[in-house]
C-alpha cells in the first residue's frame, strides 16, 4: 500500500498506468484558448475529448511571468452531474494529445509552449478554483456539481499539517480522512462553491497512499519550516458535492483567496 518514493509525473502520463488511460488519454480538439482576464491572471480554456468520448475541458491559470501547473478538467458524467478532476503537472501540459488513426499511436501536441509550470501554493490554488470555476461557470451548469477529486500532495500545506498528526505505523485512508476533518480544506473549498449554490458533502481518501522525503518536497514548493514531518503522505482526495442548504446566495465573486508569489 505505501511506496518509499513518489513519481511527480503520475498517472497523467502515457506508459506510467495503463489502467488510467482510458479515462484519461485525452484528444486535443481544440488548441486556441479562450482567456478571460482578471486583473493580471488570464484563464485557458482548452476543450479535449477522451477516449471514452467524453468530451472535456481544461482550466488553467497564468500571469505575467508564469503559467501555473494546476489544471482543473471539467466534464459533465451520463447523469449530468459536473466533475472536476484536479491535475497537477510540472513538466507541461502533458495531459494533451492526439491519436493517429494511422498507426492508433498516442502522439503529443505542441500547442502550448513546453517549459515549466509553477507550483501552486494552498491558497494559489483556491484561488485558482475560484477563477477557473467562474469561467467554466459559462460552459457547464457548475449548480450541478457533484464530484472533485485531486491529490493530497498538491495541496503542500494541508498535506504537511495532516503528516505531522500521522504517524508511519498508523497510516490507513481511515487516519488520513480523520485527520483531514482537523483542517481548514472543507471550509476553504466551501468558500468557493457557496457562491454556486452548492457545499462539500463528504471527503475521503482514496487509491495508493505513498510516502515521500519531506525535504525534496517542500524545497519544490519553496518551504521552509522549523517543525517539518520527515516525511509527508500523498494519496487521492474524493469530494462530494451536494446542493447548499438554504441556498440564496449565488453572485459570482472569486477574489476570496489572493494569489502572491
Amino acid at each position: 500500500m505505501i511506496n518509499a518514493h513518489r513519481s511527480w509525473i503520475r498517472v497523467y502520463i502515457i506508459g506510467k498506468s495503463m489502467k488510467w488511460i482510458p479515462i484519461f488519454v485525452l484528444v486535443l480538439m481544440n488548441c486556441s484558448s479562450g482567456i478571460l482576464s482578471n486583473d493580471n491572471f488570464v484563464i485557458h480554456e482548452y476543450d479535449i475529448i477522451g477516449a471514452d468520448n467524453i468530451k472535456r475541458c481544461d482550466y488553467f491559470v497564468s500571469d505575467e511571468t508564469d503559467t501555473m501547473a494546476t489544471s482543473f478538467i471539467f466534464y459533465t458524467n451520463s447523469f449530468g452531474k459536473v466533475n472536476i478532476s484536479v491535475l497537477c503537472v510540472e513538466e507541461s501540459k502533458r495531459y494533451m494529445y492526439d491519436l493517429c488513426p494511422d498507426t492508433m499511436t498516442i502522439v503529443e501536441k505542441n500547442c502550448f509552449p513546453k517549459h515549466k509550470f509553477r507550483l501552486s501554493s494552498y491558497k494559489e490554488l483556491l484561488s485558482e478554483f475560484g477563477l477557473c470555476l467562474k469561467k467554466a461557470s459559462k460552459k457547464f451548469d457548475v449548480h450541478q456539481l457533484h464530484y472533485i477529486s485531486l491529490q493530497l500532495a498538491d495541496l503542500p500545506e494541508i498535506a504537511i499539517s495532516l503528516s505531522k498528526l500521522i504517524r508511519d505505523d498508523d497510516i490507513s485512508h481511515k487516519s488520513i480522512d480523520n485527520a483531514l476533518e482537523t483542517t481548514s480544506l472543507i471550509s476553504d473549498i466551501n468558500k468557493v462553491l457557496k457562491q454556486y449554490g452548492v457545499e462539500v458533502n463528504s471527503i475521503s481518501s482514496c487509491e495508493e497512499i505513498i510516502k515521500m522525503e519531506s525535504i525534496p518536497y517542500c524545497k519544490r514548493y519553496g518551504i521552509t519550516m522549523s517543525d517539518m514531518p520527515s516525511f509527508i503522505w500523498d494519496t487521492t482526495i474524493e469530494i462530494i458535492v451536494d446542493t447548499l442548504s438554504g441556498s440564496g446566495d449565488e453572485s459570482q465573486g472569486t477574489d476570496l483567496f489572493l494569489i502572491s508569489k
